[in-house]
Parts: structure tokens; C-alpha cells; sequence
């Protein structure tokens, strides 16, 4: 079975998002330190005020380094791991591949409704089309998508709206694939060439089956 995608597509866009993590906890570490400072000045009878500055300053210090080392650190460490496992298609957290008439897969994620990644893995063929969610997600995203027959898929692009704090875009592109009563949205890695690699799989495997490698 052929990946659509090449790792270092992920890694990329990981690099890329690991580098903009310390930006929005920048403001905690100041946050904390002022919130330790306003609690003390309601007891500075009994604390001496150079005691309060270090105590905030203490607290702002290690606010920071929790908030714009460890915890972007980790968030990405977490990523890229359960990354690596999808993208080798570990057993330990994807179910097995469908046996038969599935050419292509994509590990990307299925967007809901409020903008949040469902990751997994996307496999096309002959067939249809099926979306396994891999086991890291909460157990309610963990339902499979399977649209079969292959008949009356379409693929196409969108541009999804982002959440106000995404302060850097206003909107991102989405692959759609859309069949008779229903649609899907993902989020993958230069998803523009995808959608178009996408697209072609499709129209080929609705036309000749047999010559475009479904069976």
C-alpha cells in the first residue's frame, strides 16, 4: 500500500508549530508572578515587601520555564511520537489496514465540527474510501468513516475558518471529500498537492480499477 506523503512533510509542519508553541504562554509567567505578588499584598503586614518581590519573581520564573519550555517541549515530543507510530501503522494504536481493495494511504486528521484534529489514517482504493481514527484519540473519535462504494466520491479543496487565537492566519486549507449525503473534512501537510494527488486517485479508480491498482 502506497503513502501518499513523505515524513518529512510532518516533520515540517511539526518544526513549524513547535516554533510558535512559547508564544501564547508567553504572558503566564508575568501572569503568575503578579497573581503571587496581588496575594501577598493582601497579607503585607506580615510579609516584608522585599520577601513579596521574590516570591514573585520566584513564581513568574518558574511559571516561565514550565510554560515556554517544558510544556511546549512536551506537547511536541508527544506529537511527533504518535506521529512516528501512525505513520508506520503500529498495531499498538491503529487497527489493521483493510485486507483487500484499498491502494493509498494518508496519515492526516479528520476535522470536527469545532476545528479540532481527529488523527488517523485515510486509505483510498477501488473500494471506497475509509478513515480509521487511531487509538490516542478519546474513545467517542474513535469510530471508523467508511464510504463505500467509490462511486460519487469527490475530492476538493476548502478554506476552513481558525480559531480567534490562531492570530497568525484567518483561515487554512482542508481536503473535502464529499459522496452521496455526506462530507468530511482533513487536515494534513501541504494539503493543496494532496488534494490534487487526491482527486486524480479518484478519478482514476472511478473510471479503471483494475488499471489504476485497486484490486
Amino acid at each position: 500500500m502506497e503513502t501518499l506523503a513523505p515524513r518529512a512533510d510532518y516533520d515540517a509542519a511539526q518544526g513549524k508549530a513547535g516554533e510558535r508553541l512559547p508564544v501564547f504562554p508567553g504572558g503566564g509567567a508575568l501572569h503568575a508572578g503578579m497573581e503571587v505578588l496581588h496575594r501577598l499584598e493582601q497579607v503585607r503586614g506580615r510579609v516584608a515587601w522585599p520577601l513579596r518581590v521574590l516570591a514573585s519573581a520566584v513564581a513568574g520564573g518558574l511559571s516561565g520555564i514550565f510554560l515556554n519550555v517544558i510544556l511546549p517541549r512536551s506537547v511536541l515530543w508527544w506529537d511527533q511520537r504518535v506521529t512516528d507510530q501512525v505513520y508506520a501503522g503500529d498495531p499498538r494504536i491503529l487497527p489493521p489496514p483493510p485486507s483487500a481493495g484499498y491502494t493509498y494511504r494518508l496519515p492526516c486528521g479528520r476535522m470536527t465540527a469545532g476545528g479540532r484534529a481527529v488523527g488517523g489514517v485515510l486509505y483510498l482504493g477501488a473500494r471506497g474510501v475509509r478513515f480509521d481514527p487511531h487509538n490516542r484519540n478519546r474513545r467517542r473519535d474513535r469510530e471508523a468513516l467508511v464510504v463505500e462504494p467509490l462511486a460519487g466520491v469527490q475530492v476538493d479543496m476548502v478554506d476552513a475558518a481558525v480559531p480567534a487565537w490562531v492570530w497568525w492566519r484567518r483561515s487554512v486549507p482542508r481536503i473535502r471529500i464529499r459522496w452521496p449525503g455526506g462530507e468530511a473534512h482533513f487536515g494534513v501537510p501541504g494539503a493543496p498537492d494532496l488534494c490534487r494527488r487526491l482527486a486524480a486517485h479518484v478519478a482514476a479508480l472511478q473510471r479503471d480499477p483494475q488499471s489504476a491498482g485497486g484490486q
